[in-house]
């Protein structure tokens, strides 16, 4: 987890507001016997799959004719609905499917992170049909994928940081376009003029000109660029060159020397792009206005400097119709509705959205919102839902205050998609600068933080709770009450939930918050041979601290040797590759004067910018400076005398790192 951002008191607490529930003496100690308890229930060796474990996980919405075409990123579905969002027919998709687009032919394509193909279908009226799939060679899972106004299929390969112009006709995808665009790509959209790709963790918005057959005319792209993550957008051409409207973080380094998380408000930017140059024309705080994470927006006009756009949240229950005249204060009409919105699809005055959050397809028309669950999705514990909830939305700081540096925000403002959102910021504390850990695959990941090595998750689930409100007047040991949140009874919750069962059910939601499988081991049973002298070398140089580990806290737990191959190659992969303790290895400054916690290398490639000060742009990178004493191990600053890895070693573990 990251380096600071808990304490294991409570004594940093605001005054509690007048009425406020009163915290037990020791509200940790109350929660370690449930920790414990859900602890025994947890085989560490077979940890919950977040690709299945959470729910049907509603992730893209599509017009087609006679209703909508959506994908269940916790099913590997696709489903057809009718008009007022009921399933009338499901068949399967690629593994933990993200991306959806209507071809030019009218062919509904879709693409999965776990999966290197683009499936094919048709509807007929109430029937849904498979026509096939195309491999894309070299990839190991496709984000996205976007059709062009001529046709042209653009795919996103996330891992390998480009996005592809493709053919899906034939079995074996031909590549007619391979255009890098950085780290964390994860949304692509294709106009008349452009491809436009959301590299989120480079905190970047990329647009590439393209002729009018949909191919690139191979000019350097344009560079949307923001001081934190962009998470999603729509764009338009206008007559006046591309505009592009995306939510994201506020455009301003995070700031922690007022003992709080500073300037991270949500925030809408609009850009215009001509040519390889863009500018930003307008940036809206929409978190004060009650959105927060947006991630789906409508651009719904762009004529001259008029835009109209409507903007939901992921991590509230608002949206907002804005709009932008020049430089003009924007209109604002505030728009109920209900968190977790991934994806929007306009209808004339209709609205259709895919909630993974609620598990269900929205509505929003003139008659309110409407919310329909997912059909036949199995029952979930409602704590777990719960604390999704709490780690997703704004619930566990319901009354920030939006002023100055002071922020509305939940953990995926810094944690997106519960990994990391690329940034290495000031911690706070003399001249400490660290990145951002990932929050997945906690279970087996203690202690927690690279600083303050909380040693469970109890500690944890209660200092977030005043993490997240710092700086704010309210007391954090506070009740919720489903009539100040209406959108709560979707998750089945009733009565009042105290403040001891809000921690216990965030408590559960990260024990459950574990990791999808690795595409680059899915279907494989044995190393190649590079992968295997990795892995020897891995255990040679590495694995004293990146120990192969069920339990990063229980060298009991560690595995054999022999046994790493058929473990890795699993679809758990349970393995954390990480140790309890401080190290030094001369990646400075040091967050704690002895050193930092080892982290996990599990899932390394969700896991960017590298080493804790962020001074690694790629997995080659860190094992450039590598190095080792008889005595030390160092990732930066090492000794002129020290034994460095060469070439062929660096590449051995590289493959190796890969598969974690």
């Amino acid at each position: 987890m990251g380096a600071a951002c808990s304490s294991r008191t409570n004594a940093e607490a605001s005054p509690p507001d007048a009425g406020a529930a009163v915290p037990p003496a020791d509200p940790i100690a109350l929660l370690q016997p449930y920790e414990a308890e859900t602890r025994r229930a947890f085989d560490l060796a077979k940890p919950p799959s977040a690709e299945t474990g959470l729910g049907a996980d509603p992730w893209a919405v599509r017009r087609v004719a006679g209703g909508f075409v959506g994908i269940l990123r916790g099913r590997a579905a696709i489903v057809l609905l009718d008009e007022e969002l009921r399933e009338v027919a499901r068949l399967p998709a690629p593994r933990s499917p993200t991306g959806l687009a209507i071809a030019k032919n009218g062919e509904v394509l879709v693409v999965g992170e776990l999966s290197p193909a683009i499936a094919r279908y048709a509807v007929h009226g109430q029937a849904l049909s498979a026509l096939g799939e195309s491999r894309v060679p070299g990839v190991l899972g496709l984000r996205d994928v976007a059709v062009s106004p001529a046709g042209a299929v653009w795919v996103v390969d996330e891992r390998g940081g480009r996005v592809l112009r493709v053919t899906t006709t034939a079995a074996v995808a031909s590549i007619a376009a391979s255009v890098p665009v950085g780290h964390g790509a994860t949304q692509v959209l294709a106009t008349s003029k452009h491809v436009v790709v959301d590299t989120i963790t480079d905190h970047t918005i990329v647009a590439i000109e393209t002729d009018a057959s949909g191919a690139p005319l191979g000019r350097e792209p344009a560079r949307l660029v923001n001081d934190g993550p962009l998470w999603g957008f729509d764009a338009k051409e206008t007559d006046g060159g591309l505009v592009v409207v995306a939510g994201g973080v506020e455009d301003h380094p995070l700031d922690r020397h007022e003992g709080f998380f500073g300037y991270i408000d949500s925030f809408v930017h609009a850009f215009r792009v001509s040519g390889v140059q863009s500018r930003r024309v307008a940036s809206v705080n929409v978190a004060e206005h009650g959105v927060v994470t947006p991630k789906a927006i409508l651009l719904d006009a762009a004529v001259n400097d008029h835009l109209e756009l409507l903007v939901t949240g992921y991590g509230s229950p608002q949206a907002l119709r804005l709009t932008l005249e020049g430089g003009a204060p924007p209109t604002v009409a505030p728009v109920t509705l209900v968190p977790g919105t991934r994806s929007a699809e306009r209808v004339g005055g209709r609205v259709v959205l895919a909630d993974p959050l609620l598990d269900a397809w929205v509505l929003l028309d003139e008659r309110g919102v409407h919310v329909v669950p997912v059909a036949d999705a199995p029952p979930r514990a409602v704590a777990s839902r719960l604390g999704e909830a709490l780690f997703f939305t704004s619930l566990m700081g319901p009354s920030n205050a939006t002023k100055g540096a002071l922020s509305r925000f939940t953990c995926e403002t810094c944690h997106f998609e519960g990994y990391v959102d690329g940034r290495t910021h000031h911690t706070g504390r003399e001249d400490v600068h660290a990145t951002t850990k990932p929050l997945v695959g906690l279970a087996g990941n203690r202690p927690y933080f690279s600083r303050a090595l909380d040693p469970d998750l109890s500690t944890v689930a209660h200092a977030e709770f005043r993490v997240a409100g710092a700086g704010n007047p309210a007391d954090p040991f506070f009740a919720v009450d489903p009539r100040d949140h209406v959108w709560l009874g979707e998750l089945g919750i009733r009565e009042t939930t105290s403040a001891l069962e809000l921690r216990r059910a965030l408590l559960r939601f990260l024990t459950d918050f574990s990791h999808r499988p690795n595409p680059a081991a899915l279907g494989r049973s044995s190393f190649t041979p590079q992968e295997r002298a990795g892995a020897a070398l891995f255990r040679e140089r590495c694995e004293s601290c990146h120990a192969a580990r069920l339990s990063a806290d229980d060298p009991v737990s560690r595995v054999a040797f022999e046994q790493w191959e058929t473990m890795i190659l699993s679809e758990a992969a349970p393995l954390v590759w990480g140790s309890a303790g401080y190290q030094k290895t001369g990646v400075l400054p040091y967050v704690h004067q002895d050193g930092a916690r080892t982290p996990s290398l599990r899932r390394l490639y969700k896991k960017y910018p590298y080493l804790t000060n962020g001074s690694a742009h790629s997995l080659m990178q860190v094992l450039d400076t590598f190095a080792t004493t008889p005595h030390a191990t160092f990732h930066a600053n090492a000794p002129p005398a020290a034994d460095r890895l060469d070439a062929r070693s660096r590449d051995a573990l590289s493959s190796f790192l890969e598969l974690l």
